[in-house]
């Protein structure tokens, strides 16, 4: 069921972005993107208080659950 992932209709008419499952190929990307989005998140900050340091161990730390607890159960979309 998740090798095929419609193309949804978004708000107000707007065409959305086909999305497909993910791949160990996307796993750095994924990652990043998930660093980025939590890089200045407070808990984040408390827990990994070093600015300088934070965005590579943020990094690190979503790459090792993507790889762990997310792609080998097929728990995981991307953009197509």
């Amino acid at each position: 069921m998740r090798d095929q992932c419609p193309k949804v209709t978004g708000v107000r008419g707007k065409s959305a972005v086909a999305l497909r499952p993910a791949t160990s190929g996307d796993a750095d990307a994924l990652a990043a993107v998930l660093a980025r989005a939590f890089l200045d998140d407070p808990p984040m900050a408390w827990l990994l208080p070093d600015p300088a340091t934070r965005l590579g161990r943020l990094t690190r730390m979503f790459a090792t659950i993507i790889g762990i607890e997310s792609l080998p159960y097929g728990g995981g979309d991307t953009r197509g």
